[in-house]
């Protein structure tokens, strides 16, 4: 009986220690502008991602084992962005979430050829198939979506405003293959401006803008940048509708213009129509989504997405191969992902779409400057409702 016992304890005090590690977090690492000219949009994808951690670890964590999101701030640099990969990169981590802007993805973009899996939180670059993906539906089907809204709304005359950045370039070089697509057939770009995102005033180009006469206006610009363009078209009394990029759909960005701004839209994911809330495969994430920032007293904004549904499906990766996935497994994971629901839509990389999200994956909302609300105004795809 003796030996039995001391038997049972041996086990015991085995047992005691692996018990323990099991209750350490898997760690998941973060590259995010906390920090510099990008920070107003890291620092809204750090909230949105340590409330999916939570989620998460309500929901079993990966296979009983928390997780946690470990962030490193790239000061909005995209030298210090590639500095702080090869730093992971050395610690022989199989994931990197992030990072966050056009520049900073491609700064990181060459060094993503074998691992770690890199996934970033703009949808402003195409990765070729490979080791770097990117969140939400891209820059070519986010642009002709809100191009469309646009045309389908009836405008015939466009006007450009285009920021003379990373963002502005991409646009500037996708812009005219956008606009020649057969649907977007009747539309004539009547002005088409440039300005430096250091600049404290854009009056002369939104007086050249205005004197076209355009029906609607498209901004490639975020961020103060963004800010600036506002307040050029208020103080210079441009009043035509305006498209741009779900990164400018930020109350703080939005709520100093009060009601003087004028209708601006924004491509944002289906989620954000109520009805995917209520039904359909969406259901259940958006719930989630949404009772988690009801908790946290947060206000939800389309760009949650972009960090939402990346660390989704980085734990969804180690719940299926378990916390000791190689970077290979983890890409060929994500390589062979499909119906997989998020608030960006379904997600399907089969097709060596580094997004796994399309046109379909698109809507428009309008902001309703009185209530600081958003609001669809578009089908999937950009056609009004």
């Amino acid at each position: 009986m003796r030996t039995l016992l001391a038997v049972l304890g041996i086990v015991t005090i085995c047992l005691a220690p692996a018990g323990a590690a099991r209750q350490d977090p898997f760690v998941i690492n973060v590259i995010d502008p906390l920090t510099g000219s990008s920070a107003y949009l890291g620092n809204q994808l750090h909230t949105v991602v340590q409330l999916y951690e939570d989620v998460a670890n309500r929901t079993g964590g990966i296979n009983g084992q928390p997780v946690h999101f470990n962030f490193f701030d790239d000061e909005s640099k995209p030298l210090v962005a590639v500095q702080l990969l090869h730093q992971l990169a050395d610690q022989h981590v199989a994931v990197v979430l992030g990072p966050d802007s056009q520049a900073e993805c491609r700064a990181v973009l060459p060094f993503t050829t074998q691992g770690p899996v890199v996934y970033c939180f703009t949808p402003g670059i195409m990765p070729p198939p490979g080791y770097l993906f990117s969140a939400g539906a891209d820059i070519t089907h986010t642009e002709h979506v809100l191009l469309k809204y646009a045309h389908d709304s009836g405008a015939k005359r466009l006007a450009l405003l285009v920021a003379n950045d990373a963002t502005g370039q991409g646009s500037d070089k996708l812009l005219p293959v956008t606009l020649a697509k057969p649907d977007l057939a009747g539309m004539d770009v009547v002005a088409y401006e440039h300005f430096d995102p250091s600049t404290i005033s854009v009056a002369a180009q939104v007086a050249r803008i205005k004197a076209a006469n355009p029906q609607y206006l498209y901004i490639s610009a975020t961020g103060t940048p963004f800010q600036t363009v506002m307040r050029g078209i208020i103080d210079g009394g441009l009043d035509v509708p305006i498209v741009t990029s779900s990164a400018n759909m930020d109350l703080k960005t939005l709520a100093p213009f009060g009601t003087s701004m004028p209708r601006i839209a924004f491509n944002a994911p289906p989620s954000w129509d109520d009805r995917t809330a209520r039904s359909g495969p969406l259901k259940m994430v958006v719930s989630e989504y949404r009772d988690a920032f009801k908790a946290a007293n947060r206000i939800p904004s389309p760009n949650d997405e972009l960090g939402w549904d990346p660390a989704s499906i980085l734990v969804d990766a180690f719940r299926k191969l378990g916390t000791n996935a190689t970077a290979d497994q983890v890409h060929d994971f994500i390589e062979g992902l499909h119906d997989f629901p998020g608030l960006g839509g379904l997600y399907d990389f089969r097709s060596g779409n580094q997004h796994g999200l399309g046109e379909n994956n698109v809507i428009i909302v309008q902001y309703d400057a009185a209530h600081q609300r958003f609001f669809p105004v578009s089908k999937p795809g950009g056609v009004p409702l």
